[in-house]
């Protein structure tokens, strides 16, 4: 007698668990069909080679889901002048999703602790390692962004700042008074008998300026320039 039956598809992607042997143990393992598919789990062939064999000959489950490693994601660290010249921690507050055994994305969040070397420069780039449960197979590079201070800019290794005085401190003398980046105060004299200030006339004071990052315990210069306001007659 011949019957006939109803065939029903069942779709290759079916996010349902399915129970198989764990490789090399006689334990029971939930895992999605999906991740069994890919891998090879589900293939009843394999699944016979993986129990005569052992399952170092044809892979692990992770095998099969490895992909290349992507360019790395570079994200912005914006960093005060301050934080360059005395070096700090920052904490980045970092969202990723990871993949659970069962084939679902979960979102996770991470604060990552970050460490400034005293005297890195705007632009340098620091790899954060992607970690082995992260979906998005990149690592991160954090990008030191520089920010621009009120007093100070910098020229490399050196520090630079402008004093607005009148024609009367440039010619009789001027001794002034600056504030450092790590709170100290500089009182530096400039006697008219020396030197006299003018338009481009520039102060350097040596060993004030930003830690060198390959050797903090060497230092750029400070560099003080002058703007002379000049009477004005009409």
């Amino acid at each position: 007698m011949v019957t006939s039956r109803k065939l029903t598809t069942t779709s290759r992607w079916n996010y349902k668990p399915i129970s198989i042997l764990a490789p090399g143990t006689n334990k029971e393992m939930k895992i999605s069909r999906e991740i069994a598919d890919i891998s090879g789990l589900f293939d009843p062939v394999r699944s016979c080679r993986r129990s005569l064999f052992g399952d170092d000959v044809f892979g692990s489950a992770a095998d099969g889901l490895r992909e290349k490693k992507a360019p790395p994601i570079e994200k912005r660290l914006p960093c005060s002048l301050e934080e360059l010249y005395t070096g700090t921690t920052k904490e980045m507050k970092i969202s990723r999703e990871i993949a659970e055994i069962s084939g679902t994305m979960m979102p996770a969040e991470d604060i990552l602790k970050i460490d400034i070397n005293a005297g890195l420069k705007n632009g340098t780039k620091i790899p954060y390692p992607k970690k082995d449960d992260d979906v998005i197979p990149a690592d991160i590079v954090f990008v030191v962004e520089e920010m621009p201070h009120e007093m100070f800019t910098r020229e490399g290794n050196d520090l630079i700042t402008t004093q607005n005085i009148s024609l009367a401190q440039a010619l009789k003398g001027y001794t002034p008074q600056l504030k450092t980046l790590d709170g100290r105060t500089l009182t530096i004299p400039i006697s008219s008998i020396s030197s006299i200030i003018y338009p481009r006339y520039e102060k350097v004071v040596l060993g004030e300026g930003m830690p060198i990052a390959e050797d903090p315990s060497k230092r750029g210069n400070l560099k003080i320039r002058f703007k002379i306001k000049f009477p004005y007659w009409s």
